[in-house]
């Protein structure tokens, strides 16, 4: 059966928009792009990845913390404010308290008021699959093998199972996947939407603890950009700018030729 690119020429005529087989031809060639990515080895991969999460995350519910964070936000939606002390307990009720996690249980509960299990469930195996994904696409980035990525996210899965569950530090993981991501992207490129990591945190503060943990990562990845380090290659921004890198220098060094020599050579190289 021939390609989409060898369709008659009726289909192909000089100008797509003076007809409108123009617009059937280039509507089948992309369904053809589309599921010719669809079917790759790499995608087929990635799927394998996600079976395997919804595998692990869809018996139990191995958090028994999800019906007070439903009775959480069950109160705020009823009083429109949040908890202002211990409302449960029978030892210190009354205590001054307030309820940090309050936004990563108001979609637990939405779900809940929705399909009850089933949707406590379905918000589960959610975040599961986009933390998972994230993180895929993350190790991607930093190895540049696909293949090696899959394996390493497929053993990270059999250890993260502890967390599979619904529970609030599932948005905790997703947020802290989110700013590695733009980390990453910064280091790499030196071009982020950086100004996403004050908002990221300001959500994060609310929707669980784990924030102090994505502070402390954010701090030693900025202090190892700002620190100096001998035989270092230099940033990407560096290299943009067309500053001479740390590696060419070792280099130099190694081969016991100074900057005196660099300036000859680039005399003797010039055009006459």
């Amino acid at each position: 059966m021939g390609s989409i690119d060898q369709l008659p020429d009726i289909l192909s005529p000089q100008d797509p928009a003076a007809s409108p087989f123009g617009f059937l031809q280039n509507t089948l060639r992309r369904v053809h792009e589309g599921t010719r990515v669809a079917s790759s080895f790499l995608v087929v991969l990635a799927m394998l990845l996600s079976a395997l999460v919804f595998i692990l995350a869809r018996s139990g519910m191995n958090d028994p913390d999800i019906w007070w964070h439903l009775r959480n936000a069950e109160y705020l939606f009823q009083h429109h404010q949040i908890p202002r002390y211990d409302l449960y307990s029978f030892t210190v009720a009354g205590h001054p308290w307030m309820n940090h996690e309050w936004l990563s249980e108001i979609p637990f509960y939405l779900a809940w008021k929705a399909a009850g299990l089933v949707g406590l469930k379905t918000l589960t195996i959610l975040l599961l699959q986009i933390i998972f994904l994230g993180v895929l696409y993350l190790s991607y980035k930093e190895s540049g093998n696909f293949k090696a990525s899959v394996v390493a996210c497929g053993f990270s899965t059999l250890l993260a199972t502890i967390s599979f569950g619904p529970r609030t530090i599932l948005f905790g993981y997703l947020y802290l996947v989110v700013l590695l991501i733009i980390l990453q992207r910064f280091r790499s490129k030196g071009d982020a939407p950086l100004w996403l990591i004050p908002p990221l945190f300001c959500l994060w503060i609310n929707t669980h603890g784990s924030w102090s943990l994505g502070l402390i990562i954010f701090a030693i990845i900025a202090a190892s950009g700002l620190a100096t380090f001998a035989g270092r290659p230099a940033s990407a921004t560096a290299r943009a700018a067309g500053r001479p890198d740390a590696e060419d220098g070792r280099l130099q060094l190694g081969n016991g030729r100074g900057s005196g020599d660099q300036a000859r050579d680039r005399t003797s190289r010039a055009p006459v």
